[in-house]
């Protein structure tokens, strides 16, 4: 069911997309260090939009390697605190 809310997500925003480029076809001045250029309005959000995605993947990526490097740590601490338990259960008791 999450698939298919997904997939038609993935359409309305694709039909947005292209209903917004069709309207927005007027040419703007991109105006750069260099020089400038007439392009498409709907190519520069879209460039915009895009390096905007890169750059907040690109930032969010240390705190989440951070989250996985601790995780596996934690795996590690589990894993052999659970291989000495084991051993401790197999020890026999003393008498008192």
């Amino acid at each position: 069911m999450s698939r298919i809310l997904g997939y038609l997500f993935l359409l309305s925003v694709l039909i947005l997309t292209l209903t917004f480029t069709t309207i927005n076809v007027h040419d703007v001045q991109l105006n750069y260090y260099v020089g400038s250029q007439q392009v498409p309005l709907a190519l520069v959000l879209g460039a915009a939009l895009i390096s905007g995605a890169i750059i907040g993947a690109l930032v969010m990526m240390q705190p989440i390697m951070r989250l996985k490097l601790k995780s596996s740590k934690l795996r590690r601490t589990i894993r052999s605190n659970e291989k000495e338990i084991s051993i401790l259960r197999t020890l026999p008791l003393k008498s008192q």
